[in-house]
């Protein structure tokens, strides 16, 4: 007579940081063997991902060896998030994202957009900007679009590092692309961050009125030659004496 090993596959659901194991017994004293996704493992899963998961057993003196059984499911991340070339994006929600969910951003530095440069004309420049679309199995949509196929919420937020010369700002004039439709925008500026309504964006682009841009370059600019100087002084002064 066969072992049986009897496993219950687990909904989806999100990864809350805490381990998880999966519910299995077998009717022998074999120990049970855990390939995930093809690897050696133990049974304990430690962060988002999709998984398969084949458990089998060898026989032992009152049973043969059980028919292996295959358990199939995903751990949801709570965010996805892009980092690159001083760029940070995230966005969270408590439905979770597929593990082949990841952002695919466009930056925004040039006049690409047509419908940002229409409303910026003349007046404004873009210093950074990003088009927010997310890749997933079936395709790339917007993040607007995302969040409305998923059902993840109307009150989710999108966090966005700013262009370093605005940092330490209280807030930023940005255009934010929704459904469509640009809006200029002031939004509040913290610890070198905004965060705005993620339901039906499509892009945010941080702009300046030209002048104004160019006065924040040239104080930048004077400050880094200042501390360069001020380092030079100490330098020869500590080999003076």
């Amino acid at each position: 007579m066969r072992a049986i090993i009897t496993a219950v596959t687990p909904a989806d659901f999100l990864y809350t940081g805490e381990p998880f194991a999966i519910d299995v017994t077998i009717n022998s004293t074999s120990p049970l063997v855990f390939y995930i996704n093809g690897e050696y493992s133990a049974n304990r899963f430690v962060e988002p991902g999709h998984y398969v998961v084949t458990i089998s057993a060898s026989a032992d003196d009152t049973y043969r060896e059980p028919l292996a059984v295959t358990v199939v499911f995903n751990i949801l991340a709570p965010e996805i998030k892009h980092e690159a070339d001083g760029a940070e994006i995230s966005v969270s929600t408590d439905t979770g994202f597929y593990p082949e969910d990841s952002f695919d951003i466009i930056r925004e530095q040039g006049r690409e957009n047509s419908t940002i440069a229409e409303m910026i004309s003349g007046e404004y420049t873009i210093v950074d900007g990003y088009v927010l679309n997310v890749s997933t199995e079936g395709g790339t949509v917007t993040l607007g679009e995302y969040i409305r196929n998923n059902a993840a919420g109307e009150d989710l937020v999108v966090r966005i590092k700013v262009p370093e010369e605005y940092a330490n700002s209280a807030t930023v004039e940005c255009v934010i692309i929704r459904s469509g439709e640009a809006n200029m925008e002031t939004v509040e500026v913290k610890d070198g961050y905004i965060e705005i309504a993620a339901n039906d964006v499509e892009a945010v682009a941080f702009i300046a009125e030209r002048e104004t841009l160019i006065a924040v370059v040239i104080v930048v600019a004077v400050f880094a030659i200042a501390m360069l100087l001020l380092g030079c002084f100490y330098v020869f002064r500590k080999k003076a004496y």
